[in-house]
């Protein structure tokens, strides 16, 4: 679960990383707003784009249960988790 959410976050952050990167390699301060205007938005969206697809992939090659989900119940007093049969 934690590796997901860390995946999802690295695709989220990977644009803006990225312009970072490009800025170092100009020569120029990452920290400066000048370098920034106009092109937070931007990052911001593309990072959401990324995260979503990769949801969306995510949700395409995962493995499914087949069968029918029997959900939680007690039998003779013990509590049974769910399951797929």
């Amino acid at each position: 679960m934690i590796r997901l959410i860390l995946i999802e976050l690295l695709l989220f952050l990977t644009p803006s990383l990225l312009f970072i990167a490009f800025l170092l390699v100009k020569k120029r301060d990452p920290r400066h707003r000048v370098h920034w205007n106009g092109k937070g938005l931007r990052l911001f969206l593309i990072g959401l784009v990324l995260a979503g697809l990769s949801f969306v992939y995510e949700g395409m090659v995962s493995e499914r249960q087949q069968g029918v989900y029997v959900p939680a119940h007690t039998e003779n007093g013990v509590l049974v988790p769910g399951r797929f049969q």
